[in-house]
């Protein structure tokens, strides 16, 4: 099982969130999905699809107990001695991502796009090098996760992430308490 699985997420919420500046619901770190991180329209609270979301979540929960650990819900921790290298990271990512991604990133019928109008925003946790790199090295790439040195995943991240995508114009409600991340692209 690669990282940020929802197996057992449902025992992870009520959590707080930095992002947010408060303790937030399963059902509103839904929202925060959809919304701000796949930059689509938000789910209403009580809708068949929000309704849908929550109870696969506990489905495929279902045999995990709580209180448990729920490490798998965590990105790895990763090292970062130097700068990533956007240079090195299009050739990985051509080499290892692009198969499945597509060329220009802008996906496939296997994968989803990475870049561009249609995939997630810099409000995304997935817009920070150092989230998107933690994910690359949980997951990726899909036939042999975790496969990636701490730097490849570092420079893929940075390629990746190195392309515009779309706003978010409520990001200035974001990190209301402060604490932001220094890689937080706005």
């Amino acid at each position: 099982m690669g990282s940020g699985t929802y197996v057992g997420v449902i025992y992870a919420y009520p959590q707080y969130k930095a992002r947010i500046g408060r303790v937030i619901s399963l059902e509103e770190r839904i929202h925060e999905c959809v919304e701000p991180s796949l930059n689509g329209k938000a789910l209403p609270p009580q809708s068949v699809a929000m309704k849908a979301i929550q109870v696969y979540i506990s489905w495929l929960s279902q045999h995990v107990s709580p209180p448990a650990e729920l490490t798998w819900l965590r990105f790895p921790a990763l090292s970062l001695k130097d700068q990533p290298d956007t240079n090195h990271g299009a050739r990985l990512f051509e080499r290892s991502c692009a198969g499945c991604h597509g060329a220009d990133g802008h996906g496939t019928e296997m994968a989803p796009p990475l870049w561009g109008p249609h995939f997630f925003n810099i409000a995304s946790g997935l817009a920070r090098v150092s989230q998107a790199a933690a994910f690359i090295k949980g997951n990726m790439p899909i036939t042999q996760p975790g496969t990636f040195s701490d730097a490849e995943a570092f420079d893929i991240a940075a390629f990746v992430n190195s392309h515009p995508r779309p706003d978010y114009p409520p990001k200035m409600l974001d990190y209301p308490k402060g604490g932001k991340p220094t890689d937080v692209p706005y």
